[in-house]
């Protein structure tokens, strides 16, 4: 800048006047070139100098209150200084006063450090997360995203939410037709409108709590706490299929809490992870029944890019109506894959087995599942597809008084694929498209079912 306000070269005179002196020359007024004092400034207060570069950004901004430079530099000293919360709030104005992505961003993680040296937690994460909205550049947000996880991990208390409105074409898994066929017998049964598939809108809620009690080198315990809330909205056609059925009859709420506790075992990636849960269901607004869920996971790695999960668990269910005890159990094995280009695969298997109290509804059941995530977005859009083959079995399975032969047999096939906008996001948290495919096949066509949904939801993209 070729001239400069006299105000402005007597406050750098009283700055430099600050400053250790070497020399006598020292002590005269120095002109400085605005970018100048703006860099001289910052290099002050990130070697130390903190009450000389806040004299020079004070002067700074005596000239222009709206300096974002001089609030970064005053913002860097502060923190020097050890006072986090003015700190925090010279970093918001550095961010506020520049439209610079790159500037924005890194006040951003200036206000970050300064929250989280202030064990501020969840603003450090809040910070951290219009860091990453406000990043010129993939490699960028990437490195805020690690940020974000890194401070996420220290940080006790842990909150998800998850929204999602999907129009669907079978909201309650109905059959695909009046009549109810079995297999072997000539019996024809005749199905209500509300056992029939209904279309409508879907819209589910999840607010998942955690907060760490304990941590330590070998272990860690966390408290959880969990609310599920799925509310439909029946279609005209469906209405007039099913007259009696309401938009209550297939709304549903969950209600848990659990303990778990975490085993890190050697110095790799390997862990034991242990959680007890007790629930509460509604349907239509009344209790449907209570349960209790005990799980054993253990993870650990195979090689450099493949990762195992072995998963065991146990629930007790308890229908509100006191008739009878249900027993689910399940194991679970999965291998990740690590691909070139951050892609992702995994495959899973499952065997699940169900003991309801009732001998026509014993049975087992198989899944395989094929997850594919590609790690690179494609034209601002990150893609998901998640394949799967499930069974399912009731050897002594009965319609009234008529004993299915050979016992029920379903057979179901599904496909998904996942659509993340990240481009579309907000402070790290992106649109997410899901068209979900379903068909099951069942020698007892009450249970033939098919689906088609378009789900819409908001998920955090780190």
């Amino acid at each position: 800048m070729a001239s400069r306000p006299s105000l402005f070269a007597l406050f750098l005179a009283l700055a430099f006047v600050a400053l250790p002196a070497h020399a006598e020359t020292q002590r005269d007024a120095v002109e400085l070139t605005l970018p100048q004092a703006r860099q001289l400034a910052l290099k002050l207060a990130i070697s130390g100098e903190s009450e000389q570069a806040e004299a020079m950004a004070r002067a700074l901004l005596q000239t222009n209150p709206m300096d974002d430079a001089a609030w970064f530099a005053l913002a860097t000293a502060w923190r020097e200084q050890g006072d986090l919360d003015r700190a925090r709030r010279g970093a918001a104005r550095a961010f506020r006063y520049t439209d610079d992505g790159l500037k924005r961003t890194q006040a951003a993680g200036l206000a970050a450090r300064s929250a989280l040296e202030d064990q501020r937690y969840m603003l450090a994460q809040y910070w951290l997360r219009r860091g990453a909205h406000v990043a010129p550049n993939h490699a960028l947000r990437q490195r805020v995203a690690r940020d974000f996880a890194n401070v996420r991990a220290q940080t006790p208390l842990g909150v998800r939410l998850r929204f999602s409105l999907a129009p669907s074409s079978n909201l309650n898994g109905g059959a695909q037709s009046y009549l109810n066929e079995i297999d072997g017998i000539s019996a024809v049964g005749v199905l209500s409108g509300g056992a029939l598939a209904l279309s409508g809108l879907d819209a589910r809620t999840t607010v998942e709590l955690s907060y760490r009690l304990s941590d330590t080198q070998r272990a860690q315990t966390k408290a959880h706490s969990l609310i599920y809330l799925r509310s439909v909205r029946l279609s005209d056609e469906a209405r007039s299929i099913a007259p009696a059925m309401t938009n209550k009859d297939l709304s549903l709420q969950v209600f848990e809490a659990g303990l778990s506790r975490t085993w890190r075992l050697g110095a790799g990636s390997a862990s034991l992870h242990l959680r007890g849960d007790l629930g509460k269901v509604q349907s239509a607004g009344e209790p449907y029944f209570s349960y209790h869920r005990l799980t054993v996971k253990g993870t650990g790695r195979l090689t450099e890019a493949v990762t195992h999960q072995v998963r065991l668990s146990r629930e007790l269910r308890n229908p509100a109506d006191g008739s009878r005890h249900d027993v689910l159990h399940s194991v679970e094995g999965a291998l990740t894959w690590s691909l070139p280009r951050n892609d992702a695969l995994e495959v899973s298997l499952r065997r699940g087995f169900i003991d309801d109290g009732l001998t026509s509804r014993d049975g087992f059941s198989d899944s395989l599942a094929l997850r594919y995530q590609r790690g690179q977005p494609v034209a601002g859009v990150n893609i998901g597809i998640d394949l799967a083959a499930g069974r399912s079995e009731y050897p002594d399975y009965a319609v009234g008084v008529i004993l299915v032969p050979g016992g029920r047999q379903d057979k179901t096939l599904s496909a998904t694929l996942h659509m993340d906008f990240t481009s579309l996001g907000y402070m790290g948290f992106a649109p997410r498209l899901s068209l979900r495919a379903y068909e099951t096949k069942s020698n007892v066509s009450r249970f033939e079912t098919d689906g088609l949904s378009l789900t819409l939801g908001f998920r955090s993209a780190f």
